[in-house]
C-alpha cells in the first residue's frame, strides 16, 4: 500500500469541501489520483496473494519430501532419529499441529 494513507488524508479533505467550489480539473484530478490508488492497492493484493500461494506450495512440497524420505528408511534408521512409522507425518508437522 504505497502512500495510501496519504491519498486518504486527501480524500478526507476533500470530502469536507462542497463539491461545487471545486473546479473541474481539480475534481477530475482526484478522480484520476484515487483510481490510481486502487489500482496499485489492488495489484498489491494480487502479488501478495501470487507469493503466498507460491509460498504454500513450496513449504508443501518440502513436508512432502520430507516424508518421502523418512518413509524410505528403515525402522532402525527412524529409531536412530527418534520417529516411529506411524508418526512420521506428526513428526513433520509438528511445527504446525500439536497433536
Amino acid at each position: 500500500m504505497r502512500n495510501s494513507g496519504f491519498l486518504w488524508w486527501q480524500l478526507f479533505n476533500l470530502s469536507s469541501l462542497p463539491i461545487s467550489s471545486l473546479s473541474i480539473e481539480t475534481k477530475e484530478q482526484w478522480g484520476f489520483q484515487m483510481i490510481r490508488a486502487i489500482k496499485e492497492n489492488a495489484l498489491d493484493f494480487l502479488l501478495n496473494r501470487f507469493w503466498n500461494v507460491i509460498d504454500a506450495n513450496a513449504q508443501a512440497i518440502s513436508r512432502r519430501r520430507e516424508i518421502e524420505v523418512l518413509q524410505s528408511k528403515s525402522d532402525a534408521e527412524l529409531a536412530r532419529l527418534g520417529v516411529n512409522r506411524e508418526k512420521i507425518a506428526q513428526h513433520v508437522f509438528q511445527d504446525l499441529y500439536y497433536v
